[in-house]
């Protein structure tokens, strides 16, 4: 419990640091969607742009939101293999933490938070270890993300099914690389400077009995997954299977 509040605090600290961008064209000082909250526009334009995605799930984000269970679950958009319409799913983090002896008779401690997706990929712990995909921060040169985007599905050399909802919504590919039901999430990692309350963000050294110290390593915790990730996440769809149709007509 101890750790799963200090968890907390982080990320909630952390949270003023974020600055909001155009979802389309990562342009400063946009304005938010009026009904989800969840992505932001610098012009009608933009907005319009990006409405055909953004339609999907705007109307029903606010009111999901308001059904969190409690700190431990984030917001994931589950893409089936067998509908055109993608749904926003609780996801389940376990969060555990390690320590190390560091210098000056410090502790430094490092929590990983992992989201349990295999629940929802209907996979059973005997089963393959699922794909991941993930996005650097840096999104086409572009976005220049605090955080990455992960697509998780089941192990692809089992599946066969090509995933319906992606062709939906990033077109067809022959072979699409995207097989199966897939996952998108968030996570966000802090660096020791940050953990440590660095320019105000993250919480200080505590110290303890005996004149020694814990400080905070390197942490990785999952986040809510917003409607313009769910925008950016589909660039991340489309490149791999891009990157198979080419490596295809490359054989």
């Amino acid at each position: 419990m101890a750790n799963m509040a200090r968890y907390q605090e982080w990320q909630a600290r952390f949270e003023h640091a974020r600055r909001a961008r155009c979802t389309v064209c990562n342009a400063e000082d946009p304005n938010l969607c009026s009904r989800c909250h969840s992505a932001s526009y610098c012009s009608p334009e933009c907005q319009k742009k990006d409405w055909p995605v953004h339609k999907m799930l705007c109307k029903k984000y606010k009111d999901f939101l308001s059904t969190k269970q409690d700190q431990g679950h984030h917001v994931g958009i589950f893409l089936p293999e067998d509908q055109t319409n993608p749904r926003l799913v609780w996801i389940e983090s376990d969060v555990n933490s390690e320590s190390r002896e560091g210098t000056n008779a410090t502790t430094v401690m490092m929590l990983k938070a992992t989201p349990k997706l295999r629940p929802l990929l209907g996979l059973s712990d005997d089963d393959p270890e699922p794909f991941t995909l993930a996005t650097d921060h840096d999104l086409g040169g572009k976005f220049e993300l605090p955080y990455s985007l992960q697509a998780t599905s089941r192990d692809l050399k089992t599946q066969t099914t090509t995933n319906e909802c992606i062709t939906a919504l990033v077109g067809m590919f022959p072979g699409s690389f995207w097989k199966g039901p897939v996952i998108l999430t968030r996570s966000h990692t802090l660096n020791s400077a940050q953990a440590n309350g660095n320019n105000g963000v993250g919480p200080p050294s505590v110290q303890i009995v005996g004149g020694s110290s814990v400080v905070m390593g390197e942490s990785e915790q999952v986040e809510d997954m917003t409607l313009a990730d769910f925008t950016h996440a589909l660039g991340l769809l489309e490149a791999a299977s891009v990157a198979e149709l080419e490596a295809d007509h490359g054989n």
